[in-house]
């Protein structure tokens, strides 16, 4: 094909301007993309409203060079009634970002095929494919008549102040900060999302002193909304200025709060019952289900042994929250999780989880002094053993952030009220549901073995988790303090170790065990000293990282955005399967990814703002910004191949 061909169909045409680049940078320039139309016919926005396609790009480029997502310039309403829809009449013209590397050939050609849609009172599918010459571009002068600059200027630029969004019944608001020169103007609101508003219904706005109030229709269909991104254009004297924005923080009206906090509910109900599968919690379950194999001749024990361990889940749940909630009311910038950023917390689970795997490998045998934690399993009758093992189950649970847990944890720790109780609550009631059926049920017990000599074999087989669990904790707690902290907390491993071993050991010898109790005293307060306490933390420098430094990332290309932690076990198992694939590397090659991972490890005050910045609160949390206007994208908390392709091989 000739170099500047244009690309002809029946009611319309598709146009490089090679006469029409602006160089940004040595290796960067900004090419047009201009669509003709017949007269009265139109073409679609991103968003095409109630009926329509956006155009699509397919770009055939030498090695070397890559190309920008489009940038669409604000678009028009074009209403055909009973639909109302977006886009461009008569003519358009869509901004790329070419980049090429240093070394990279002028001697070749780039070709444009696209298909759009040319709309009158009907709808025709268009294709068209243009070429230009690289050396055309890349010789080319500034036009003082530029269009591509008049349109490089008319963009929708970031909107100057953060906007609110609310709930109100049936309505969405969006709440800002203007100047006098956009007071009083007709505002209009283009949403990314197809099915976020009601397209045809009518669009008011109020304004305040130095603020505007502006209020589109939901769609009916759309139930709960955590991200809120669009183009709000300011019509004034004729004069259009346009702005986009994206907001993953949603308050909620009180007419609409009953809805919102029952969705939220219940995905804190299934996220609480999901994180049963999650691997943090699988070692603690163990435990759980050894119990109720010891006690299953039993019905009643079976019952108050179920409803011990879910009013310490429930009551840790609701606990954690509070806690949470007032630290943050106070000043405190933390998270979900927040406990494992704590190295002194680390290093009593390590603790606690050593007993339990001496105990599971038979040797443990400790004074009551233990047994308030529920890890006493020769008193199998303890009611506050099943407790202590409920609050030792949520507290290895809290890093993990199952599926729709997300959303709910991001309403109760972002906007922090008393309905905030009610979601751990929830989250509680959650986790503790399969518990609380066998208790009430005790029957489904009879399905599992009898008690038998294999409970030995099993409680062997379940201290393998535990074991390897401690392994964990020790590599997160090596990655928080120095190396002299971690030898100190082996010495404390030591002493713990000799502890479980004392009655043994005095039996053996035929002592009395009275006589060793200073020894057990001194011991026990040996591996409380060598906690870190008083540690030195291997790196007290906070990250500089912010939103803002996130949204000039997001400038240059594409970003995908990995918060993650040490101790966030579905994190790591995320990266194995999803991240770590050679698919992963591929697409994020391909389509010019920048890959940023952030570690939460150790407490961060400015990665906690930023993750609160996307409505959430605890990780693992996934961001994608597949171009600077759109907006970030949040993915799920547990991902896959298809989950990647679906959020990285759209077309936005």
């Amino acid at each position: 094909m000739s170099a500047n061909a244009v690309g002809t169909a029946s009611n319309s045409s598709v146009e490089i301007l090679t006469q029409d680049v602006v160089k940004i940078s040595e290796n960067n320039y900004l090419i047009g993309v201009k669509f003709k139309f017949d007269p009265g016919w139109h073409t679609y926005w991103i968003n095409p409203g109630d009926s329509g396609e956006k155009a699509i790009f397919n770009w055939n480029l030498p090695q070397g060079y890559s190309i920008s997502s489009p940038k669409w310039p604000a678009p028009e309403v074009i209403p055909y009634p009973p639909l109302m829809t977006y886009g461009y009449e008569n003519e358009v013209i869509i901004l790329f970002n070419l980049n090429k590397d240093s070394q990279s050939d002028t001697d070749d050609e780039i070709i444009l095929h696209s298909e759009w849609l040319a709309c009158a009172d009907i709808c025709l599918p268009q294709e068209g494919s243009s070429s230009v010459n690289l050396e055309e571009i890349i010789n080319s002068t500034i036009n003082s008549n530029s269009e591509i600059l008049k349109v490089k200027e008319s963009l929708p630029s970031k909107f100057p102040s953060k906007v609110l969004t609310t709930i109100d019944d049936d309505k969405i608001l969006l709440k800002g900060e203007i100047n006098d020169e956009l007071k009083n103007s007709k505002i209009y609101f283009f949403p990314y999302n197809q099915n976020l508003i009601t397209h045809t219904a009518s669009q008011n706005s109020t304004f305040n002193v130095n603020s505007f109030t502006h209020s589109v229709e939901r769609n009916e269909n759309n139930d709960f909304l955590s991200e809120i991104k669009g183009v709000i254009s300011f019509t004034k004297d004729g004069e259009i200025k346009s702005f986009y924005f994206s907001s993953n923080t949603l308050s909620t009206s009180s007419s609409l709060s009953v809805l919102n906090l029952t969705i939220a509910l219940m995905s804190a109900f299934i996220g609480g019952l999901l994180l049963n599968l999650m691997p943090c919690v699988f070692p603690v379950i163990s435990l759980k289900i050894f119990n109720f194999i010891e006690i299953s001749n039993n019905k009643k024990e079976v019952l108050f042994h179920g409803l011990s361990f879910s009013i310490g889940s429930i009551l840790s749940f609701v606990s954690i929250g509070i806690l949470i909630l007032i630290l943050k009311i106070l000043g405190s910038e933390i998270g979900w999780g927040f406990q494992l950023q704590s190295p002194l917390f680390v290093a009593i689970l390590i603790y606690l989880f050593v007993i339990l795997f001496l105990n599971f490998i038979g040797v443990f045998n400790i004074p009551n002094l233990f047994s308030n934690f529920g890890i006493n399993f020769q008193e199998s009758n303890s009611y506050k053993n099943s407790f202590g093992t409920g609050v030792l189950a949520v507290a290895v649970a809290t890093p993990c952030t199952a599926p729709f847990m997300g959303s709910a944890l991001g309403l109760a720790l972002t906007q922090p009220n008393i309905f905030s109780i009610l979601i751990f609550l929830f989250l509680g009631l959650g986790f503790s549901l399969p518990y609380l059926i066998i208790s009430l049920f005790p029957k489904i017990l009879d399905l599992m073995p009898k008690p038998g000599h294999w409970m030995e074999t099993f409680r062997k087989i379940m201290a393998v988790p535990i074991f390897l669990t401690i392994l964990w904790l020790v590599w997160i707690l090596s990655n928080q303090v120095m190396l002299k902290d971690l030898l100190y907390l082996f010495i404390g491993i030591s002493f713990i170790t000799i502890l479980c071993f004392l009655k043994e050991v005095t039996g053996f010898f035929r002592l009395s065990l009275k006589y060793f109790k200073p020894v057990f005293a001194l011991l026990f307060l040996l591996s409380i000293y060598l906690l870190p306490l008083n540690l030195e933390k291997m790196n007290t420098i906070q990250s500089e990282i912010s939103l803002d430094e996130i949204e000039k990332l997001s400038q240059i290309g594409p970003l995908f955005i990995n918060f993650t932690a040490d101790w966030c076990i579905t994190c790591k198992v995320n990266e194995q399967i999803a991240l770590n694939s050679d698919y992963f590397d591929s697409i994020i090659e391909s389509k010019g990814i920048n890959y940023l991972k952030i570690d939460w490890t150790n407490k961060d005050t400015n990665i906690n703002k930023l993750i609160e910045s996307y409505g959430r609160s605890g990780i693992p949390l996934y961001v994608y910004y597949p171009y600077e206007e759109y907006g970030p994208v949040l993915l799920p908390e547990i991902l896959n191949q298809s989950i990647l392709e679906n959020y990285l091989e759209y077309n936005y």
